[in-house]
């Protein structure tokens, strides 16, 4: 109960900064998972290497669809050695919940500018907890030969310090 309290409270607060920073909300699913709020479930992801995800069960073949989130359920240390559960739920409800507001404007968007902005969503959010700065080992900063759209392994998540790069022009 504690846990999902503290998703409960992270997923309110990362909703919250995302639409006072301007983006739009995810898309309503109508009644699908008891209302239209954004449906985000609990699930031992971690058993299969996987932090979460966001997909969509929308069929209307639109651009614009609604989304659905599963975060692992308790980020256990055996799964997850890096930072404290809590830290990987927080930035994993930032990663993932930045897919589901992706997902109100363009699901067909490149895989590269995704991952890498919802990668940079996760600092914003979650400045303090730095996870994201794993993925520099596979990024820009390490191969600068490769485009940036380029598909490969981990790739498209350490292009998360080109948003930062922008981010930082202001």
């Amino acid at each position: 109960p504690d846990y999902v309290t503290f998703a409960v409270r992270t997923l309110t607060k990362v909703h919250q900064t995302y639409v006072d920073a301007g983006y739009r909300a995810p898309k309503p699913d109508g009644t699908r998972g008891g209302d239209n709020r954004t449906d985000v479930y609990l699930s031992d992801v971690g058993r299969r290497g996987f932090y979460g995800y966001c997909t969509t069960d929308e069929t209307s073949g639109a651009s614009d669809v609604w989304a659905y989130c599963v975060l692992d359920n308790d980020y256990s240390s055996s799964q997850f050695p890096f930072n404290t559960s809590r830290q990987n739920l927080q930035v994993t409800a930032a990663h993932e919940y930045f897919h589901a507001v992706q997902f109100a404007y363009d699901i067909y968007e490149d895989t590269w500018f995704m991952e890498g902005t919802a990668t940079w969503a996760e600092d914003e959010v979650f400045d303090n907890v730095n996870d994201n700065r794993q993925y520099l080992r596979e990024s820009p900063i390490s191969d600068p030969n490769l485009p940036l759209d380029y598909q490969a392994g981990l790739l498209p998540y350490g292009t998360w310090i080109f948003f930062r790069w922008l981010t930082e022009l202001r």
